[in-house]
Formats: structure tokens, sequence, C-alpha cells
């Protein structure tokens, strides 16, 4: 199999984390149901027992982790996660058709247009328990990193109220997201997860809010409420806190 490095090497464009390294503070944090995680192991199963039962001199991981025209350009490890992309994969690998093809031909052979597996994903969301979720951390009411994941970003704010052991510690970050669930992913790889429970995570800003006003500059909150109205990308963030120590 091929190490990280010699990934990088043949294909320079792959996003490659090395997992034999400790994890960092920068690394991506996806929010994901345990029955999405296992759709993405059982894709990697699937893809390496192919791959060695018909004798195809590419490695599985190399596979996963480039992107793909099935996926809409999305690698297998990042997209299959998502019950649509996860039958786009099984049905390739299954009838071995090659390592790559149109999303549209994989449809017409599954019986199921992508629309129809999206709006029931949605669906699943929309009705779900918080004990459907196991997410790390303990935090268990965050949506799974789904279907939703062509999603155009939109703008989610977040600000945290903890008032706990000794101190008092105000919280506050906005950013573009794809969904609530890789929103609120990200404020707890900033605050801690532990956090995260006293957070209120909600589309849009609302510049009138009093934590808010005493968080953030006013040219700031300008410049995310032109990114909540105009859509610009994804790079706008802003996070502000302050902690409080109390006498004891």
């Amino acid at each position: 199999m091929l190490m990280t490095a010699d990934l990088r090497k043949t294909n320079p464009n792959v996003t490659v984390e090395d997992p034999l390294e400790y994890d960092r503070p920068e690394d991506s944090v996806l929010m994901i149901s345990r029955r999405a995680l296992c759709r993405v192991a059982y894709v990697a199963a699937e893809t390496a027992s192919r791959f060695e039962r018909e004798g195809i001199e590419v490695d599985p991981m190399a596979w996963m982790l480039t992107p793909r025209e099935l996926f809409d350009g999305a690698s297998a490890l990042d997209a299959c996660v998502a019950r649509t992309d996860f039958a786009r994969a099984i049905l390739l690998h299954g009838l071995s058709l090659g390592l790559d093809a149109s999303p549209d031909a994989i449809d017409a052979l599954g019986g199921e247009d992508d629309d129809d597996f999206d709006a029931e994903a949605d669906s699943d969301l929309e009705g779900a328990d918080d004990d459907d979720f196991l997410v790390g951390g303990g935090y268990a009411d965050a949506p799974a990193f789904s279907a939703l994941h062509r999603h155009e970003p939109r703008l989610f704010s977040a600000t945290v109220d903890v008032d706990r052991g000794g101190s008092i510690r105000h919280g506050f970050h906005a950013s573009m997201a794809r969904s609530i669930g890789e929103f609120r992913g990200r404020v707890a790889s900033i605050f801690g997860y532990e956090a995260l429970q006293d957070a209120v995570c909600s589309e849009g800003i609302n510049p009138s809010v009093r934590m808010v006003e005493g968080l953030v500059a006013p040219d700031l909150i300008e410049t995310l409420v032109a990114a909540e109205l105009g859509r610009v990308g994804r790079g706008v963030a802003v996070t502000a806190e302050r902690v409080v120590e109390l006498d004891a």
C-alpha cells in the first residue's frame, strides 16, 4: 500500500492527512453519524477486495482519496458518508464498471435517481432524534454530514455563554459552512466540546444580540451581514472570546 508521502508524489492534488501522525489543531473536524462512518469503511473494503480480485494495480487508498466525476469532483473518503454516493461506489465496484463513471449513468443502473436519495436524506435529518447520531466528545444532537455536503455555503453564527468553575466565558464565532453540522464541528474545534453544549448555533447573524455587540467590532458585523446577504464565499470568519475570572 502506498504511504502518504508516495501518494502525494503520484497525485499532488490529493489532500492526504498522515494517519500515523498525531491530530493537529488545524485538522478539519467532521460531525458524522456512525452509520455514515460505516458507509466509508464499507466502500474502502469493497474497493480493496475488488482491486485484489481483478488484479487492478491501483492502490485502494489512492482511489479513496482521489477526486472522482462519480462524486461530482469529491473523493470517496468525503463523499461516501452520503447514502447517494455510497450506493454509486458500491454499484461501480460491484459491476466492475472501471475506476470512475458519470453519476447519471450509475444512477440509471441503480433504479433510484439522485434527487430521491437526497430528499430522503434531508427528511431523515429533519426527523432524527438525538440518539440517532454518534458524535465525538459526547455531543449528540448535531446533524450528520450527509448528502447536504453539496449545498452552497451559508453564514452561520454561534454564541457561547458558560458560567461555571469560578469563571464566566463568553464566545462568538461566525463563518460560512455547508450545513449546521459542519459549522458545529468548527465551533467545537474552537471552543471545545464542553463549551458546545452551552452554545447557541443558528443560520445567519443577529447583530442586536447583546453578546454579539459586546464581542464583535461594528465593522466586522457589517462584513458578516454583507456575507450573509451576498453569500460571498467560505472565507469569511470571525471569532471572539472573553473570560472573566470571579473571586472565590
